[in-house]
C-alpha cells in the first residue's frame, strides 16, 4: 500500500510542474497581481469605475471603445488591456457588483511611480 501512495504523490507532483507555467499568472492575478498602470492610463480605471457604479451602460461602452482604441494605438499595453476588458465584461454581463469590486481592486493595486513622486515634489516646490 506504500507503494500506491508514493506512485500517487509522484504523479501529482509531475502533474503540477507540467502544470506550473500555464498557472502561475492565474495565481498571479488571485494574489492581488493587477498590473501597474502606466499614469497616463490610469484615468481609465476611474472614467470606467464611474461607469460601472453608475450602472450606466452608456458610459461602460464609451469607455470600452476607448480601451479598444487606446490599446489598438499601443498606448495600452496587453496586460493594461486585459484588467480593464475583464471589468468590461464583468459589466457588460450586469454582473455590476463583481465589476464594481474588480474596478476598485485595480484602483487600490496602482502604487506611485518615481515620475508621480517627482511631479508631487514639483507641484509642492511651485506652491511655496
Amino acid at each position: 500500500m506504500v507503494h500506491g501512495s508514493h506512485r500517487a504523490k509522484g504523479i501529482a507532483g509531475t502533474a503540477l510542474l507540467a502544470l506550473a507555467p500555464a498557472l502561475l499568472p492565474t495565481l498571479a492575478a488571485g494574489c492581488g497581481g493587477h498590473p501597474q498602470l502606466a499614469p497616463q492610463n490610469r484615468r481609465l480605471i476611474e472614467s470606467l469605475r464611474t461607469a460601472v457604479s453608475a450602472r450606466r451602460a452608456d458610459w461602460l461602452e464609451m469607455n470600452a471603445q476607448l480601451i479598444e482604441t487606446q490599446h489598438d494605438e499601443g498606448q495600452l499595453s496587453d496586460d493594461e488591456y486585459r484588467a480593464l476588458w475583464r471589468i468590461v465584461e464583468l459589466a457588460r454581463q450586469r454582473e455590476w457588483q463583481q465589476a464594481d469590486e474588480l474596478a476598485l481592486a485595480l484602483h487600490k493595486a496602482q502604487r506611485l511611480t518615481e515620475a508621480d513622486r517627482q511631479r508631487v515634489r514639483q507641484r509642492a516646490a511651485h506652491e511655496h
